[in-house]
C-alpha cells in the first residue's frame, strides 16, 4: 500500500466481512480507486477485536461467508458448524489473499 496517491473514489472505514466486500466491489468489479482504513493490525472487524473464550458466530458458516465468488465459496472449507473467531479470521485472511486485498488497506490507522 503506498501513500503516494492522496486522491481515491472511495474510502472505506473497516477491513471486516462488509469492508472487505465494499473494497472488492468498488475496486474490481466498479474499477474505482479506494483505500481501506483499519485501526486493527490486522483486517477481520470484530473477529479481530473479539477473542474471549467461547466467542463464536451465531450463523452456521455455510451462511456466514461470501457467496460471490463461487471459486472461493468452493475453495474453502469450514471445521466447525459454528465458527469462533481464529477461523472466520482466517476465512477472511484467505478471501483477502485469493482477492490480493491487502495491497489497499492501510492498517493501524484511525479515523477522527
Amino acid at each position: 500500500m503506498t501513500d503516494q496517491n492522496n486522491s481515491f473514489d472511495a474510502i472505506i472505514i473497516g477491513a471486516g466481512f462488509s469492508g472487505l466486500y465494499q473494497l472488492h466491489t468498488l475496486r474490481d468489479q466498479l474499477k474505482l480507486s479506494t483505500l481501506t482504513v483499519e485501526s486493527g493490525s490486522d483486517l477481520g472487524g470484530t473477529w479481530f477485536w473479539n477473542r474471549y473464550p467461547g466467542a463464536r458466530c451465531d450463523s452456521e458458516s455455510h451462511s456466514y461467508c461470501y457467496m460471490f465468488s463461487e471459486e472461493i465459496y468452493k475453495k474453502w472449507e469450514w471445521s466447525e458448524r459454528y465458527p469462533g473467531p481464529e477461523e472466520i479470521r482466517s476465512y477472511l485472511n484467505f478471501v483477502a489473499d485469493e482477492l490480493n486485498l491487502r495491497r489497499d488497506i492501510k492498517f493501524n490507522t484511525l479515523v477522527t
